[in-house]
């Protein structure tokens, strides 16, 4: 086995490669497939949120900003996973709960790296004013979701689904990742075995953080949301032992789509005039 045998991905991933593969044409090559997503997603977030006027450094941090065209230009894939966390976020702040249970279930199925934002947008969900069957049938839906995504491919690859979904991305593969940024994890984690663990333990004392912090200060709009999920996901992606710079456009875009929430917000909050 190589490195270009691994697949660190969930099943869904699949999905953005099936136009190519039908068709063969350059224009549904999955890069295209994932920023169409993204396109799209983004779209639908800025409707639920009734169309607020995007802050100019929000749209520098989305659209403009370098780490987003790099993304683009080399694989794409974490370019459709912001624009479904975003949505599940401005699904949540609309309280259009099974709607953002079914998309936090494909973010998941997608790429476990971005469980943080979805650990934050679940405390969203639980703190705006939902009632206890509105709750029950929020996570029922994320895990029957989850579930239907997922198992299939357990039952039939259990073992090559350990192995490339959970093991690689966090160094215990077979195969180490070449991801190799000198982050601080990665740093870490190059001084030895040792230094691997230490990384690892500091990754998980980044988790307990954010989820002390969590029930500490639940998120109250969606716009701490999203703020709250880009510190989350920028301490895991400094922290991880293998890592990319390029994935530093998690933080920025959610920093960014933090930005465009609050413009939100503060025009709901206005009295109507007549």
């Amino acid at each position: 086995a190589e490195v270009n045998d691994y697949t660190p991905y969930g099943p869904v991933m699949a999905v953005f490669g099936i136009p190519r593969e039908l068709s063969g044409g350059a224009l549904t090559d999955a890069r295209i497939m994932f920023a169409i997503t993204a396109v799209i997603t983004i779209a639908l977030s800025l409707k639920l949120l009734a169309w607020p006027k995007v802050p100019l450094r929000a749209a520098h941090l989305a659209v403009v900003s370098p780490l987003t065209a790099l993304t683009f230009a080399v694989a794409g894939p974490d370019l459709a996973i912001i624009g479904l966390i975003i949505l599940a976020g401005a699904l949540a702040a609309r309280q259009r709960r099974i709607w953002c249970a079914v998309v936090l279930a494909v973010v998941v199925s997608m790429k476990l790296s971005a469980l943080p934002a979805v650990v934050v947008i679940v405390f969203l969900v639980v703190t705006t004013r939902a009632g206890r069957a509105s709750l029950i049938r929020f996570f029922t839906a994320t895990a029957g979701v989850i579930a239907v995504l997922n198992i299939p491919v357990l039952i039939v690859h259990p073992g090559a689904f350990v192995e490339h979904v959970i093991k690689f991305p966090t160094g215990l593969g077979k195969i180490t990742s070449p991801a190799a940024s000198p982050l601080p994890g990665h740093l870490i984690a190059s001084t030895g075995p040792a230094g691997h663990v230490i990384a690892l333990v500091l990754l998980v004392l980044a988790a307990v953080a954010l989820t002390v912090w969590l029930f500490a200060r639940p998120p109250a709009t969606g716009s701490d949301a999203m703020l709250k999920s880009a510190i989350g996901l920028g301490a895991a992606l400094l922290l991880v032992p293998a890592s990319r710079y390029g994935y530093l456009v998690y933080p920025l875009v959610l920093w960014g789509a933090a930005m465009t929430f609050a413009v939100a917000e503060r025009s709901a909050s206005r009295p109507a005039t007549s």
